[in-house]
């Protein structure tokens, strides 16, 4: 009936009419209502006192409304912003979600540097290989660190840069190998000089240090050059086997003039395995790698698949940039020292050994193998394999891997 009322007080008289059919089954003029607009409002006038408001004066409601479109229900919503409460709790889902993913995207970049690690140590060791194919021996480690490369004088014992000099023409980079080619000695000084500080990404680990050349900390002058004020160093390492102190040997008989290699040898030089025996009976050169030496594949007894020939080393990651650590102070382009090689040495008596080591902030290990990649280190091996080696090896494993030639027989 309301319904009826309401429809006839707004004038829609058929409305009310369909109403009150659907409702009684009846015609709106059976309940004495009017049939026609003027009707109604005749109808209204007489009956104002008995109508509520809103029908008596059905647009009163929005008279008082203010002017313009109303807003929906959603913009009343939007109208009102966050609360503070509302909004921190945002900033800490937020933070939340950072803190988890955080972590993961860490450890897929590392990822990423560990594999282009391996993959760098893999093309050091193919053109250490490579070098073995042409010449018919591994290179050499050259004279000592004090001397650096020379591209006229061969590669063999006449040569005094290290391995690293000595494989840049097997990783296409002839042009900096070819530094100096047919100049006289002291021409020779300002380029050498020069060479010094020239990088080349593939002896650099990306989880470690940038190719860039660093500070030359400790002043170093070559015999064979001048002082550069900054260097390229590797992040790599030749094998020089089971040797407790691998300079210790080379140090006496290392050549300290061109004469003394080419004219008049030194005592001792070049070395063999009865001249570096020591004096318990051990070889030192048993490695892979020795100061004025060309090692041959075939004197790899123990399987070129069971022996390092290079890999990641040790450094003191407070030294990285300085060029402090005595065991990465000279040029990449230097001979035989710690600087390029490590050994795998293990006393089982003593216990002293030289496993690899993860850089450790405060802490200096010299001839140490070990990287800045947590598990372990990546080594190189005689076919050209590469794989990881855990800082948790067995010590008298580790220590054979590095001896070519100790019939792979525990140390006693």
């Amino acid at each position: 009936m309301r319904c009826v009322l309401q429809q006839t007080a707004h004038g829609n008289v058929r409305a009310a009419s369909r109403a009150a059919r659907a409702y009684f089954g009846l015609r709106i003029s059976d309940f004495g209502l009017p049939n026609t607009e003027m009707q109604t409002q005749e109808y209204l006038a007489d009956n104002s006192d008995f109508m509520p408001t809103s029908i008596r004066n059905p647009k009163s409601e929005i008279r008082n409304l203010p002017s313009g479109p109303r807003p929906s229900t959603l913009d009343s919503r939007l109208l009102h912003g966050f609360t503070l409460v509302e909004l921190l709790v945002v900033i800490a889902i937020i933070g939340i979600l950072v803190a988890l993913l955080l972590p993961a995207i860490q450890a897929a970049r590392e990822s990423a540097r560990r594999s282009q690690c391996q993959n760098n140590l893999k093309q050091i060791a193919l053109a250490i290989v490579q070098h073995e194919n042409v010449h018919k021996v591994l290179p050499t480690a050259g004279w000592w660190g004090s001397w650096v490369g020379d591209p006229d004088r061969g590669f063999n014992h006449r040569q005094p840069g290290g391995w690293i000099y000595n494989i840049l023409p097997y990783i296409e980079q002839n042009d900096i190998y070819d530094l100096g080619k047919g100049l006289t000695v002291n021409q020779k000084w300002p380029v050498f000089q020069q060479r010094d500080a020239i990088t080349v990404s593939d002896f650099n680990c990306p989880s470690r240090r940038a190719a860039l050349a660093y500070p030359n900390g400790s002043g170093h002058t070559p015999v064979n050059s001048r002082k550069a004020q900054t260097q390229a160093r590797a992040d790599y390492a030749a094998n020089a086997g089971d040797i407790q102190l691998l300079e210790d040997v080379c140090e006496p008989i290392y050549p300290r003039t061109f004469n003394e290699s080419d004219v008049t040898p030194r005592a001792g030089w070049p070395p063999t395995k009865e001249s570096t025996k020591l004096l318990d009976g051990t070889v030192a050169l048993n490695g892979t790698f020795f100061c004025g030496v060309n090692v041959k594949l075939s004197a790899v007894t123990d399987g070129v698949s069971k022996t390092y020939i290079v890999g990641e080393r040790y450094i003191n990651p407070d030294q990285y940039e300085t060029g402090l650590d005595h065991s990465d102070d000279w040029s990449m382009w230097s001979g035989y020292q710690d600087d390029i090689c490590r050994s795998t040495y293990y006393d089982p008596i003593s216990g002293e050994s030289r496993v690899p080591l993860q850089d450790t902030p405060g802490t200096e290990a010299l001839q140490y193998f070990g990287s800045a990649h947590p598990g372990g280190c990546h080594m190189a091996y005689g076919d050209g394999s590469v794989h990881l080696v855990g800082y948790d090896i067995d010590a008298d494993i580790h220590r054979r891997n590095g001896n070519r030639f100790d019939g792979d027989q525990p140390k006693k």
